[in-house]
């Protein structure tokens, strides 16, 4: 396996042009390197970035940075989420886009709940989350991103006409 930091890899596609997998390391820390991690990348390619911190595709954003598809973690759905209150336990640099789909200046993102948990080791109105993507035409705003894995949840984002997300089983351990 390899660990992407900082780094891309490129993607063949059958029967179509390739994609880049492009991997940030951590912004909370100041090791994030856009502009090292998009060295090799053609201009214009299609890119799905790998991002920890979700709130970090606003500073891509404003560095001018777009991607075809985000995809982060940090916040574990905020871990503890009270009804109508929302989640109240959310780190930095995941205060704005806490879990799911968002429209983002710098593209789509998906931020997954993943399965772990941070001191108190507890979730409440956060479930744990696998998400299985299978991503058809991400690249191009006119063809649409399906993630495929079980039942689905369709929204609109940003340039991709549709992105259909399919969740594995949630709340299992």
């Amino acid at each position: 396996m390899t660990v992407l930091r900082n780094d891309a890899r490129r993607l063949a596609a059958p029967g179509g042009d390739p994609c880049w997998l492009v991997g940030l390391d951590t912004a909370f820390q100041g090791r994030a390197d856009p502009d090292a991690a998009l060295a090799r990348v053609p201009a214009g390619s299609c890119r799905i970035v790998l991002l920890h911190e979700p709130d970090g595709a606003d500073a891509l954003a404003r560095r001018g940075v777009r991607a075809d598809l985000l995809l982060a973690g940090h916040t574990h759905g905020g871990q503890v989420a009270l009804p109508g209150l929302g989640p109240i336990l959310l780190p930095p640099l995941g205060r704005r886009y806490v879990r799911g789909c968002h429209a983002t200046p710098a593209g789509p993102l998906y931020v997954s709940r993943g399965l772990g948990a941070l001191p108190p080791f507890t979730r409440l109105g956060a479930p744990p989350e696998v998400v299985f993507l299978r991503c058809v035409g991400v690249c191009y705003p006119q063809r649409s991103c399906v993630m495929d894995g079980g039942e689905s949840e369709e929204r609109q984002l940003g340039g991709v006409p549709a992105m259909r997300l399919n969740r594995g089983e949630e709340g299992r351990r």
